[in-house]
């Protein structure tokens, strides 16, 4: 998932405490939420007249209106980001414990996904947008383990070769030649194949 991808999915679950968030969901928020609220403030500071009164409406400065906007999905997107690893959402109010609180809320939302199904429901998607559903979990892609080699059979490679030294039967000969005029035809003449029935079908499209 990739920033706006992340920012959209955000605000799209603007009140959505269901379900689970990934860590690139949250942090790709994470970083467009603070990129725009530098922006915001750089842009009030441009407009800023000091000759003007000032305004105590919040919502007629860029940066007071960012923030506010976001109070809402910053507490829904953490309280899903804990439920895709497992945790409660009452681990949330650790932020509110005073020096320590901070960090462990840190720890918390760079903790990995829960690969399988639990009680908040099915693992989210994924850093490339797929799902952990349906995959094994010895899946390379997954687990970054290469999946087991199956057992090599040393001597396929000399019955490949056996069978490419056999000359080939009349009947070979007939079929391929059979197969090369339906080719042409089908594609250079742009005639269907005639089917006579399910033994008949066009052996190159099958």
């Amino acid at each position: 998932m990739g920033p706006f991808a992340a920012l959209d999915s955000v605000m799209t679950k603007y009140f959505t405490l269901k379900g689970r968030a990934p860590r690139s969901e949250f942090w790709w928020y994470t970083l467009m939420y603070f990129i725009i609220l530098v922006a915001a403030f750089c842009f009030d500071m441009y407009l800023y007249d000091p000759f003007e009164p000032v305004s105590l409406n919040p919502f007629a400065y860029f940066t007071s209106f960012w923030l506010i906007v976001n109070i809402i999905p910053n507490f829904t997107v953490s309280i899903r980001r804990l439920h895709d690893s497992d945790k409660s959402g009452l681990w949330y109010l650790i932020l509110f414990v005073p020096a320590v609180g901070g960090l462990v809320f840190f720890v918390l939302m760079v903790l990995p996904s829960d690969a399988r199904d639990n009680m908040y429901g099915p693992p989210p998607l994924g850093p490339r947008g797929s799902r952990y559903a349906g995959h094994d979990l010895d899946d390379v892609s997954l687990t970054g383990r290469a999946a087991p080699a199956k057992p090599h059979n040393p001597y396929a490679a000399y019955a490949n070769l056996e069978r490419s030294r056999q000359a080939p039967t009349p009947e070979m000969i007939a079929a391929r030649k059979e197969q090369v005029s339906a080719l042409y035809k089908q594609r250079i003449l742009g005639q269907k194949p005639e089917l006579d029935g399910p033994d008949d079908m066009d052996p190159v499209t099958g």
